[in-house]
């Protein structure tokens, strides 16, 4: 064999060979590093998160109020060719008895800023979920939601 010529068959290649590839482990270490390094800086900041309710705070004499936000539902249903409404006070009654209800309920509920959710019916026409809504509008109710 002459000086300036190496061998390039199979078994020269394989001695040049100083280990197993270490690229694809490289590439999966640091796809587990950026996913540990975002997840810690989405958890971070709820960890530090303090409540202002007591640790007792349920088993006081505290009113509902105190304890969390209100939520009041208004289901809606077809009821002989006609919508009616339940909850506020209310138990499957017409839709212009639904203003008076929530607006003296919501004099009730003073400072409280109460979530009202609506549920609609199977059959039950869009037009009257609309006028649901104008109508806890009137009243005071500022949060509502459809279901």
């Amino acid at each position: 064999m002459r000086a300036g010529f190496r061998r390039r068959d199979a078994r020269a290649i394989y001695e040049l060979h100083a280990g197993p590839n270490m690229t694809p482990m490289v590439d999966v270490v640091m796809v587990i590093l950026i996913f540990f390094m975002a997840t810690t800086v989405l958890l971070g900041p709820e960890v530090l998160l303090r409540t202002a309710a007591e640790p007792d705070a349920a088993e006081s004499d505290a009113p509902a109020s105190a304890l969390g936000p209100v939520v009041l539902t208004v289901s809606l249903n077809t009821q002989a060719g006609r919508t009616a409404a339940t909850g506020l006070g209310l138990t499957g009654s017409p839709l212009n008895e639904l203003e008076p209800a929530a607006r003296s309920l919501f004099d009730q509920l003073g400072a409280a800023d109460p979530r009202v959710v609506v549920e609609s019916g199977p059959g039950v026409p869009w037009g009257d979920v609309v006028r649901t809504q104008d109508a806890l509008r009137r009243a005071g109710f500022t949060k509502l939601s459809l279901r």
